[in-house]
C-alpha cells in the first residue's frame, strides 16, 4: 500500500533486506500515519483474519471494527518497502490497577452483541468475542502492573516467509519495554499466531477458550474456523524479566536479514 507520508520525518527502528535484496524499513508510526494504518488493516488484515472471515465481514463491518479499535493504540510500527507499507504490528498499553476474578463465561452473549461497541453487528460479534476472551488477563495477570496488549499484526502476503512479522513484533516489543511495560499480552486465534507465540520465548499461555462455546443466540459463530482452530489462546510473557533474551533475537534477526 502506498505511503503518502513518505516525506515526513519518523523514527526509524531497524532495517533489513529482503531476498531479492531491497530494503525493509521499520518506522514508529505517526499521528499523522492513523488513516494509513487503518487503510492498510482494513484492506489486509480484517478481510483475512479468521475470526472476521467465519462471520464474513464485509468492507463496511471492516471499517467500523477497526475505527472501534484504533482510538486504543499507543503505538503502531510499520513497515515499509519502496515507499509502501507492507505490514504493521498495533500495540495498546494499559494500567492494570487490580487483580479480579476470573470471569464466568456467558451461556449465551447475542444481547451483549447487539449493544455494540459499533452500528455493524458482525463487527460486534468479533469484538466482543476478543473483549470477553481478554478478561481473563486481570486475574492471571499481578497488579498493579502495566500492560502491552498486542492488538493486531499483519504483513502483505506477497511479503510472507521473510521474518518481517517477526521483526515488526520484536520491535514493538522494544518499544512495550522503553515505555516501562511489565507484561505483554498476545491473542492468536489462529493456529499460525499461537505457534509464533510458542516459538517465541517465556510466553505463558495462561487461558483458552473454545470457538465452538461461543453462541449468539444459540448460534455458533466461531465453530468452524477458516484453519481449522478449535481454542483461542491468551499468551503473557513478563517482559521486565525476558527482555535481554528478546533484545537478543530482535537483534539476531536484523542480522540475518541484513
Amino acid at each position: 500500500m502506498p505511503d503518502p507520508n513518505h516525506g515526513i520525518k519518523r523514527e526509524v527502528l531497524a532495517t533489513t533486506k529482503l531476498k531479492d535484496r531491497r530494503v525493509v524499513t521499520y518506522e514508529l508510526a505517526v499521528d499523522k500515519d492513523t488513516p494509513l494504518v487503518s487503510n492498510f488493516l482494513q484492506s489486509f488484515f480484517i478481510m483475512n483474519e479468521p475470526l472476521c472471515v467465519a462471520v464474513d465481514l464485509d468492507a463496511d463491518d471492516a471499517k467500523a471494527a477497526i475505527e472501534a479499535t484504533l482510538p486504543k493504540l499507543t503505538y503502531n510500527v510499520m513497515a515499509k518497502v519502496d515507499e509502501n507499507i507492507v505490514g504493521v504490528s498495533c500495540f495498546a498499553l494499559e494500567e492494570h490497577k487490580e487483580q479480579t476474578p476470573l470471569p464466568d463465561w456467558p451461556v449465551d452473549f447475542g444481547k451483549l452483541i447487539d449493544e455494540g461497541p459499533t452500528n455493524r453487528r458482525k463487527a460486534n460479534i468479533v469484538l466482543n468475542y476478543l473483549i470477553q476472551s481478554e478478561k481473563c488477563v486481570y486475574y492471571h495477570v499481578p497488579a498493579p502492573s502495566l500492560l502491552a496488549h498486542g492488538v493486531i499484526l499483519s504483513v502483505h502476503p506477497a511479503y510472507h516467509g521473510q521474518e518481517i512479522a517477526k521483526i515488526l513484533e520484536l520491535n514493538a516489543y522494544k518499544q512495550a519495554y522503553e515505555r516501562g511495560a511489565d507484561y505483554v499480552i498476545n491473542m492468536n486465534s489462529s493456529i499460525a499466531t499461537n505457534l509464533m507465540s510458542m516459538s517465541l520465548p517465556d510466553q505463558k499461555l495462561i487461558q483458552q477458550y473454545e470457538f465452538a462455546k461461543y453462541e449468539d443466540y444459540g448460534k455458533k459463530p466461531f465453530e468452524n474456523m477458516i484453519d481449522g482452530a478449535k481454542t483461542i489462546g491468551i499468551y503473557t510473557v513478563d517482559l521486565k524479566q525476558s527482555w535481554p533474551e528478546y533484545d537478543k533475537l530482535l537483534k539476531d534477526a536484523i542480522k540475518r536479514r541484513s
